[in-house]
């Protein structure tokens, strides 16, 4: 009884001294990082980034409250914003509440951390930045499709280090209908993410927006395949690197041939496109005088083109009409057997519910956008990627710099030689004075 005593006493004693231990530097900074005070948040937030993934699990952990009210579509925190900024500013990802996602936007230092972790690295090359709201549209789409999704979110914070860089600034447009209505958007561009083995040689890419659980299969594919290459040297590297791009390539034909059957569909993978995945290593690129317009890039980018063929067309820039039909015919019948693919989980949702117009049908917005996500999903997998594995037979010693290069270039068709991404047409009168 006396022991007792003793140890309530004890207990008892130790308690104020438990409650009164000074908090980590960590946690102090991320109470910091939301004052209104800019001198206080402003290193606070730096503090924060410059801790890495312990920094946002910090500060998510700290705001934990608030980050989830806003997530069950509660009343928004008064100092939602304050805080929304901080967080995407210490990960480097728009709506990075959503996601908790940390990205380096240094590629060495996620390399160097790659190295220490054994993780290969998976980097995102877009239009614009990932930390603000107006980058490219599929860069738009991976926050609310991809990162806020629950197992995607997942599986990139366990398997990778992410990165992301900036192809160049994304163009964007107003539409001013002088009444005082706007709109404002982005327009044309693509992204795409590269896995990178921990030396940094690009083992694969995926090209545009797939659906989550397609995604999360390529993660699976590639994140093995730059774990098992990554100790090789260059010689072992290179015909291993050749006979997995090859069965790749010999893989989406045969699945997409299964699918178009299926589906009652004319094959979709093209003679020109056999001719890109078959091109010898160091075949000379195909080129052309005049670059390509943004309609030849926008039939390659299903999703963006909801959002961004109504304002390629009034720009006096022709669809292809008879291209884009067949890309639709062939693609569209593919779409139910990749639709349960591309569903949005609750994430998703509460991520679309909070850019949507106030009064919008929810419902019919995101079957569209899902009938959006598996159409890029089909096209992606079945077109663009075997062109990407291509360029990666033809350059097997190629860095990733030439690789993206080309991956734009001629694939994506937006090349950095035209300033204009095809916006600009040559031999068309306006009636106004240049700008």
């Amino acid at each position: 009884m006396r022991f007792a005593t003793l140890m309530l006493v004890i207990s008892t004693c130790a308690l104020p001294a438990l409650a009164g231990s000074p908090a980590s530097p960590l946690a102090t900074a991320a109470a910091n990082a939301v004052s209104n005070n800019p001198s206080i948040a402003e290193p606070a937030i730096l503090a924060l980034r410059a801790s890495g993934a312990e920094g946002l699990a910090t500060i998510l952990d700290t705001h934990r409250a608030s980050i989830d009210a806003v997530r069950r579509g509660d009343a928004v925190p008064v100092n939602w914003e304050r805080l929304r900024t901080a967080i995407d500013r210490v990960a480097g990802q728009r709506d990075a509440y959503a996601s908790e996602l940390f990205w380096h936007t240094d590629l060495d230092a996620a390399l160097a951390e790659a190295r220490t972790k054994g993780k290969p690295v998976l980097s995102l090359r877009l239009l614009g930045r990932l930390d603000e709201e107006f980058s490219c549209a599929n860069s738009r789409f991976f926050r609310t499709a991809l990162y806020a999704n629950a197992g995607v979110s997942a599986r990139l914070r366990d398997g990778f280090v992410l990165h992301w860089s900036s192809e160049r600034p994304v163009p964007r447009i107003t539409i001013d209908y002088g009444d005082g209505r706007k709109i404002e958007s982005t327009i044309t561009g693509n992204s795409a993410h590269y896995v990178l083995d921990a030396k940094g040689r690009v083992v694969d890419v995926i090209p545009g927006l797939y659906g989550p659980a397609a995604f999360v299969r390529e993660l699976e594919t590639t994140g093995a395949q730059a774990k098992r290459v990554s100790g090789l040297d260059r010689s072992a590297w290179q015909a291993e690197q050749m006979e997995y791009w090859q069965n790749r390539a010999v893989a989406a034909d045969l699945e997409w041939n299964a699918l178009a059957t299926r589906a009652g569909a004319t094959p979709l993978v093209t003679e020109s496109v056999a001719a890109d995945v078959t091109a010898a290593p160091g075949a000379a690129a195909k080129t052309s005088e005049d670059p390509p317009s943004a309609s030849v890039a926008a039939v390659r980018i299903f999703g963006k083109r909801a959002i961004e063929a109504p304002i390629v067309r009034e720009l006096d820039l022709t669809l292809l009409p008879g291209v884009t039909a067949a890309f639709d015919r062939t693609v569209r019948a593919a779409v139910p057997f990749v639709f349960n693919d591309c569903r949005l989980d609750a994430g998703g949702i509460a991520m679309l519910a909070r850019h949507v117009e106030p009064g919008s049908d929810l419902e019919l917005v995101r079957r569209n956008f899902e009938t959006a996500i598996a159409s890029d999903t089909v096209l992606n997998r079945y077109r663009l990627h075997p062109m990407v594995l291509g360029v990666l037979m033809r350059m097997p010693e190629a860095d990733f710099a030439a690789i993206n290069r080309t991956v734009y270039d001629e694939v994506f068709r937006t090349p950095a030689s035209d300033p204009w991404l095809g916006l600009k047409p040559a031999g068309v009168y306006t009636a106004l004075e240049p700008r």
